[in-house]
């Protein structure tokens, strides 16, 4: 559904609306703009996002899409940005350099993820055994990188099952 001026979207306001009935509280950190996956061949923008409820509190991160994070193919390559958080390569770009660039009209559009985009993303149900999700999911079971991915999707689970109960993770679910 496309949004006019101020309005928020249905998706968004699905979102909201959970949060609002669960009493959870969501809060996004800007990291920088860096590579966010393994192999992802493009930098984005990183977010941390913690979802707090009832004094239990779930981290983790979240990488903006690439429209969102205003790159195009002419601004990745010609700016070369790619810096990580704890580390900052002196052969690329420093922090104010970084947020300097971020002002020129190549990167205007850049937009910090509403609730929707983070809450639609999140693991609400059991993925069950490895075997289950290589099968599930299409992963090679004999593959490292799955077994990566598989942990962290178990402990995004488990991270949200500490917050909220089943029904509440069936609502959760619902948000599309």
């Amino acid at each position: 559904m496309a949004k006019k001026n101020n309005e928020i979207s249905e998706y968004e306001k699905q979102a909201l609306d959970f949060l609002e009935k669960t009493g959870a509280i969501l809060e996004t950190e800007f990291l920088g703009h860096f590579e966010f996956f393994e192999d992802d061949g493009f930098t984005r923008d990183v977010y941390k996002f913690t979802i707090s409820r009832d004094g239990k509190t779930y981290q983790s991160r979240f990488g903006q899409s690439l429209v969102n994070s205003a790159v195009t193919k002419g601004n990745h390559k010609h700016w070369g940005i790619s810096f990580h958080r704890d580390l900052i390569h002196p052969a690329r770009v420093s922090i104010s350099q970084y947020m300097d660039r971020l002002k020129t009209s190549q990167w205007k559009g850049r937009k910090a993820p509403e609730a929707y985009d983070i809450l639609a993303c999140l693991q609400t149900y059991d993925i069950g055994t490895f075997n289950d999700f290589c099968m599930d999911f299409g992963y090679d079971n004999d593959s490292i990188k799955a077994q990566k991915t598989y942990f962290a999707v178990q402990n995004e689970f488990e991270g949200l099952k500490r917050l909220f109960n089943e029904k509440e993770l069936e609502m959760l679910a619902e948000i599309q």
